[in-house]
Parts: C-alpha cells; structure tokens; sequence
C-alpha cells in the first residue's frame, strides 16, 4: 500500500515537474527568439557596413590610383638610383628622429603646468563652478508636480518679459526710428514748429540726431534765412573743435563764397578754423584741398595755393582749372601749360564719354586750348561750347576773340583769302564783338581797299551779302561818312537799322548821313535823331545831331536847346557856332548871333 502511493506521488511530481519546465519552456521562448532575431539583425547590420566599408575603400583606390601609381615610380626609381647604403641610413635618421620626439613629448611633459595653471585660475572658475553646482542641486531637488500649478501664470507674465525685452533691445531704436520719419515729413512741410519737437524728443531718447539737424539747417537756408541755418550749423560744428564734418564743409562754403553776413576779414578767419577741423578730424577729400585752396587764394597767398592744388591736377579736373587761374595771374607760363594740358586732357575725355560740361568749363577748355597754342583744337572747343551753351556771354566774347584774332592772322599774309576776312568780321559781329574792334578792322580794310584787291573783294562781300550783321553795316556807313561818301552810308545805316533798330548810334549817323544829302527828307532825319535820343537824352552828339536838323526845319527855339547843351558837351566846332549864329539870327537876337559868328571864324 505504501509502496503504491509512494509510486502515485513521484508519478505526479514528475508529472508536475515536466508541466513546469514546458510552462518555462513556453515563457522564456519568446523572449530567446526575439534576441535571436536581433542578434541575426546585428550580424546582417555589420555585414551591410563591412559591404560599405568595402566599397568606400574601393572608391578611394579609384580615386588615388594616380597618387599609388606615381608613389610606386617614385619608390622604383629611387631603389635604381639611391644606394642601398644610403637608404638604409635615411632609415636609421628617421627612427631616430622619431624616437628623439617622443623622448622630448615625455620631458615636455605637461600635467604639472596644466596642474598649476588650475589652481591659479581658481578665482576665475570657483565661482562659476558653485553657481552650476547650485543651480543643478536646485534643479535636482524641486517638486515640479507642484510647481506645475505656476504655468498659468509663467504664460500669462511670458509677453510681459517680451514686451520690456524688446523695449529695452530694440525699443528705443524704432521709436527714434519713427521720430526720425516725423522730423523728414515736418521739414518736407515747412512745418519747422513740430519738426523741433520731434528733435526734441529724439533727444531725450539719446539718439543721434545731427544728421537731420544737418538737413534741417540746409531748408532752412534754402528758404533764404541764412543767419538761422548758420546758428544751427555752428551748433553742430563749432569753431573751436571738430564737430559733425558735412557742417564743417557747409559753414566754409558759405565763408569763402560771403553769402554769410560776416566782414570779409572775419570770415576769413572763421573758414580757416573750420578748415582746421576738418584737417583735426582727418578728412581726406579733394574737395577740402580745393577749399583750403580758396582760402589761400582769398588771403593772397597764391603761390602756396598753387602748390596745393599740383598733386590734383591730373586726378581732378576743378583743381586744374582753379591751378591755371593761379598760375596765370602769377605769370608763370610753364606751370600754366603743365595745367592747360590737364584742363584740356580732361574735358575732351569728359566730351568724348558724353559727360556733362559745365559753361565754366567750357570757357576754361578754349582757354587751356589757346594757351597751348593748338588753333584748331581751340575753335573746336569753341564750337563745342556754343553748341552746349549758344547764348552764354563769355562763350560769345571767346568766339568773338577767335574770329578777330584770325582775321588778324589771315590780313598780315601777303595774299589774304578775302572770303576768310569778310567771313570772320561777320563772326566776330555776330559773337557781340566790342564795337570799337569791328570798327578798326573795316577801317583797316577800307584803307587797303586801294592797295589791295583782297581788302576791296572783302569789302564788296560784305556790303552785297544779304546776311552782313547789323554792327558791321552799321560801321561801314559811319567810315564811308567820314570819307565823305554819303549816300552809300545812308543806304549802309538803314539796311543796319532793318536789321537792329536798337542801335542809337545807328540812327544818329543816319541822319548825319541825311543832313549831308542834298534834298534829303529832313523830316526822315528828325525822326531817325529822335529815336537816338530817346535812348540817350544827354548824349551831346545826338544833341548836335538833332539841333542841326532842326535849323534845317527852322525851328529855331528848339534848335538854339539842342545845340546849346551840344557845345558845353563837346570840344569847340565850328559848325555848331554858325549853326547857333543862324538859329539866333533868326531869333532876333544880334548879339548872340554876332558872338557865335564870331567863334565861326
């Protein structure tokens, strides 16, 4: 019996034991396949990198062939040509120097240098390294379930922060930035009462606003207020230390070219103090050489404005021309070619490229051209000029000059081309020549008209031509007068009238030319007197001229007028006092007539 039930109980504890280990079995095999599975992963992972370290070191011998195969050339060559001996020594150099390195890395050593630059340094990183220890022990010890209750309120505190961040940042950069755009609109307006309030404001925001005072001050003196803009200039660029540099600049232009309401003496003085600022503040511009220049020139010291300007010559254009005008009034004529070269130089280079040229400009080109003694490159910039600037005054006097200094080269040959003559009186006239020159020049001709077929050709072109200016028609009735041929001066002096009635003198020689011609209208020569005086009631010979025609006329009371204020005008002529003799005759008054016939004589 016992037997049987002691077979029963280890049948059963084996039983037991078995459905144990497959209840084992069965929990441990998910857990052996799934690591069996990743370690079959990680095998296959590493294969893939062996595959792709395989293949990077595939392409880096593609690559590097070159250098492998150029390496081996290099070893075969040196093992033909170097001896073994040789090599063998290289070796042993080399072993041993790298076995000296290593030997000098162990006494070099530095642990103990790094050691004590540590404990050195300790007032440097003591402190930063206990505030990290707190703040990491803070952190490590904070109840953040609890702290989770002030996110609310850390939310709603967040665009507070932002707010006084960016004031603080970038604030006071953007409302200065605004301020700035209301000033420019102001200034723009004319309204220059809020325009000082927002500089005011600006102010107080410790913004720098010399750059819109700066603009303010030049509206200001655009409006015509100087003395105001000069006030605020000297705000920002006092005499006495340098100050905002464009102001500098501003207050010495005004200075040197007296729109300021300063005694030339003192102004002098102030645009050399600002000069000096400027040089303090180390400005290094052409323009301020240019200015000092002025300046030097102002206090007459012309030779060391000379020297100044030599080094700009040839860079800029203004120091040239403002070196010629230096140099010209010092009469040194190799200095002045050396700058009409660079004046000339440079304007052509500037008309070529179709640069703008000023009228000035012009007008110092034609001189630097006639200076350098080129004519046709002369008349070229002449003709330049004119084409730009066709009624400016100094391009018509420069023309003028040409034209007459041609006419004078051309006369003096022993055959002058009478075409070229003519052609150039006429130029000369039509540049509003003095009339004194185009009246020696038709003299001139008029006296070789006789000698010389070229003068008398010239002459008779400029009488026939329908397109002869008036001053040369002009001049030619009043040299044909006082030759005594009248009636070809008063055919000269109205054709000259037809063309320019402006002419006073024009008209007073034609009614001379009337009073010489038998029968002449005197009543067209009283007329044509009048319109000459009417431009100069107190000229004596028009005067003379118009009392003449009225003894013509027997108005005798009008007459006696005239010719009594003509003789206290001019030098005594005898035609006025039996002109007066008549007229008082006339008049009944004996006395005077006998004393007039009397200084007739």
């Amino acid at each position: 019996m016992i037997r049987r039930v002691t077979r029963a109980f280890r049948r059963s504890a084996a039983g037991c034991g078995e459905r144990l280990r497959r209840l084992g079995d069965a929990a441990a095999g998910p857990f052996e396949r799934a690591m069996a599975a990743a370690a079959r992963r990680l095998f296959r992972t590493a294969e893939q990198f062996e595959r792709v370290d395989y293949w990077l070191l595939g392409a880096a011998r593609l690559l590097l062939w070159p250098v492998a195969i150029a390496g081996a050339v290099v070893s075969a060559v040196g093992r033909l040509l170097v001896p073994a001996g040789v090599r063998s020594g290289a070796r042993r150099w080399g072993q041993g120097g790298a076995a000296a390195l290593a030997a000098l890395g162990e006494r070099l050593n530095l642990d103990e240098a790094v050691r004590r630059f540590v404990w050195i340094s300790q007032p440097v990183w003591r402190p930063l390294a206990a505030l990290a220890g707190f703040a990491y022990v803070w952190l490590s010890t904070r109840p953040y379930r609890r702290m989770r209750w002030g996110l609310p309120a850390l939310v709603l505190l967040t665009p507070v922060a932002a707010a006084a961040g960016w004031g603080v940042l970038w604030g006071r950069g953007s409302v200065a930035a605004h301020y700035q755009a209301a000033v420019a609109a102001a200034r723009d307006a004319g309204d220059y009462e809020r325009m000082q309030l927002y500089q005011r404001k600006l102010a107080q925001l410790g913004a720098d606003t010399r750059h819109s005072d700066f603009k303010t001050a030049v509206a200001v003196a655009e409006q015509g207020r100087l003395g105001e803009a000069y006030t605020q200039m000297e705000r920002l660029a006092p005499a006495d230390r340098p100050g905002f540099a464009p102001a500098h600049f501003w207050i010495v232009q005004q200075l040197l070219s007296g729109a300021l309401p300063q005694p030339p003496e003192e102004g002098h003085r102030l645009a050399g103090q600002h000069l000096d600022q400027l040089d303090a503040a180390r400005i290094d511009l052409p323009e301020l050489v240019l200015m000092r220049a002025t300046w030097l020139v102002q206090g007459g010291r012309l030779a060391e404005a000379s020297e100044k300007l030599k080094p700009l010559i040839h860079r800029l254009p203004p120091a040239a021309i403002q070196r010629l005008s230096i140099d010209l009034q010092l009469n040194r004529e190799e200095e002045a070619k050396l700058d009409a070269r660079a004046v000339a130089t440079a304007l052509r280079d500037r008309q070529l490229r179709g640069a703008a040229v000023d009228a000035e400009g012009y007008h110092w080109w034609s001189v630097a051209e006639a200076l350098l003694g080129d004519e046709q490159r002369h008349a070229e910039a002449i003709a330049a000029w004119q084409q730009a600037f066709p009624e400016d005054a100094a391009m018509k006097s420069a023309k003028a000059h040409l034209a007459l200094r041609e006419f004078d080269l051309q006369v003096r040959q022993q055959k002058p081309n009478a075409g070229l003559l003519s052609q150039r009186i006429a130029d000369a006239a039509e540049a509003n020549s003095e009339p004194a020159e185009i009246h020696r020049r038709i003299a001139l001709l008029l006296n070789r008209q006789d000698q010389s077929p070229e003068a008398r050709d010239a002459l008779a072109e400029l009488t026939g031509s329908t397109s002869t200016p008036p001053l040369v028609l002009q001049s030619l009735g009043t040299q044909l007068l006082l030759k005594g041929q009248a009636a070809e001066a008063a055919a000269l002096l109205k054709r000259s009238l037809a063309g320019d009635d402006r002419d006073a003198t024009a008209w007073n020689n034609y009614a001379c030319a009337l009073l010489e011609l038998p029968g002449a209208d005197m009543n067209e020569a009283l007329r044509a007197v009048e319109r000459a005086v009417s431009m100069d009631a107190n000229s004596p010979q028009f005067r003379e001229t118009r009392g003449q025609v009225l003894v013509r006329l027997h108005r005798w009371e009008a007459a006696i007028e005239d010719l009594e204020l003509a003789i206290n005008g001019l030098p005594p002529s005898k035609a006025i006092h039996r002109s007066l003799a008549e007229a008082y005759a006339a008049t009944g008054q004996e006395e005077l007539a006998l004393l007039h016939r009397g200084e007739s004589q």
